[in-house]
């Protein structure tokens, strides 16, 4: 299963939680008004907060003082600790540092906190000296450490798997933030950008104005292509109302960059692996690892396969495993997931030692607010059936379009009409007589 783990900025409603820690972690424990002073008043002060399942279990802060990173404060909630959350946390201030030019980091730790001090050697800290007599409950010595980069491991390539955008810009942007957050440098991304939330080209302004990304096209894509040669004034079929929406809403600029898109893509590693890009075949529409393995036909095929790694999405569930010397990594549907979790998923894709590490991330954002605004958009207004599905399937993250289509085509067949797209009553009817539309 995916993480349910975030790191964020810290906000004023985190306070509460964070001067409870303090009082369980620390003998001096920083107030909340010494918290609201950093956040509001400090401008050199940076603050991330962790979250476990939507509670903060830990936080961590620094001062950004010229060229240097001045580590203040770092605390796991006791129930929390020996989860990796602490060495999360400082890894990713770290990043920040690093994002922000710091070309040094130093901090204070006590001489008994030994627990500590590992943590800091394993994130490249040495100890260069001592404060005597600093704290000021027991006069304890304070170790001084010292890195040199705040990220030595930061010139190696972290990828972000993003596939299934289908037009949900804010969850977009907790993705694309949450990766930076966490070191990311290149982006992959795997089809299905617009169709089904009222924001087609500001997501795909928002990925070409990407750095470094490599972008392929899915079946969405495709479905735009070939609306291209059709008569605007046959798109009658209020089951296609959505994409007809797209189709117009999205600028010239934006709609020939998506269908311009290539299908697939193969790429190199600085390693000298390589990654193949698909949205979507049907070796990898597997839900699971354990479906995949246990199909004999898709094991064949993967046997066939040359070695490296073979990303894609389409099935909007997120899973990876490692078979037969390829590795496989479906991110599943960042604006749309359907394996009972709402919180937009992602995969980092990382090289060390030679071997792949792969960390499925779940970012959490506010899906009511992206409800609200899909209600209020002319998307809504003329494909209101069909985004009404999407509204239940985003609030749920259980897919139910495929019934539906099912009830509809069943009901056509029963009255002897076409089955795709079906007859705008019988659509209307399908929807009228199903409980699943919201």
């Amino acid at each position: 299963m995916s993480e349910s783990i975030t790191i964020r900025p810290m906000g004023m409603g985190d306070i509460g939680a964070i001067a409870e820690m303090e009082k369980l972690s620390f003998t001096l424990p920083w107030s909340p008004a010494t918290f609201r002073r950093e956040l509001q008043e400090n401008p050199a002060a940076r603050w991330l907060v962790l979250e476990d399942g939507g509670r903060v279990v830990a936080y961590a802060g620094m001062w950004l003082v010229m060229d240097e990173a001045q580590i203040t404060n770092i605390a796991v909630h006791p129930g929390a600790r020996g989860r990796g959350f602490g060495e999360r946390l400082l890894r990713a201030l770290m990043r920040l540092a690093s994002d922000t030019c710091m070309r040094t980091a130093t901090l204070e730790v006590r001489r008994s906190n030994t627990a500590a001090q590992a943590l800091y050697r394993k994130a490249g800290f040495q100890e260069v000296g001592y404060r005597k007599r600093y704290y000021e409950d027991d006069q304890e010595d304070a170790l001084i450490m010292y890195a040199e980069s705040p990220l030595p491991e930061q010139s190696q390539t972290r990828y972000a798997l993003i596939s299934d955008i289908h037009g949900n810009l804010p969850a977009l942007h907790a993705v694309l933030d949450d990766a930076k957050m966490h070191g990311v440098n290149k982006y992959l991304f795997l089809g299905d950008y617009a169709a089904d939330f009222p924001w087609p080209n500001e997501v795909v302004q928002t990925i070409r104005a990407l750095d470094d990304a490599v972008v392929i096209g899915g079946n969405k894509e495709g479905y735009l292509r070939n609306m291209q040669t059709e008569d605007q004034a046959e798109w009658q079929y209020e089951q296609l109302a959505a994409l007809y929406w797209n189709y117009r809403e999205l600028t010239p600029s934006h709609l020939r960059f998506l269908v311009d898109l290539p299908e697939s893509a193969e790429m190199a590693t600085p390693n000298g692996d390589a990654i193949r890009l698909d949205h979507s075949s049907p070796i990898f529409l597997a839900l699971s690892p354990q479906m995949a393995l246990a199909n004999p036909q898709a094991m064949s095929q993967i046997a066939r396969l040359p070695p490296g790694v073979y990303a894609f999405g389409h099935n909007h569930i997120q899973w990876h495993m490692e078979a037969d010397g390829k590795l496989f990594v479906n991110p599943g549907s960042c604006g749309m997931p359907l394996d009972f979790d709402v919180g937009a998923p992602y995969t980092i894709l990382e090289q060390t030692n030679g071997r792949w590490r792969v960390t499925e991330r779940r970012v959490a954002y506010d899906t009511e607010a992206v409800i609200e605004a899909l209600r209020s958009s002319t998307l809504f207004s003329q494909a209101e059936i069909w985004s009404g599905i999407m509204i239940e399937q985003l609030r749920t993250g259980i897919e139910s379009i495929g019934r539906f289509l099912s009830h509809a085509q069943a009901l056509a067949r029963e009255r002897n009409e076409p089955v795709h797209p079906v007859c705008n009553q019988t659509w209307r009817d399908a929807a009228s007589s199903i409980s699943s539309i919201s």
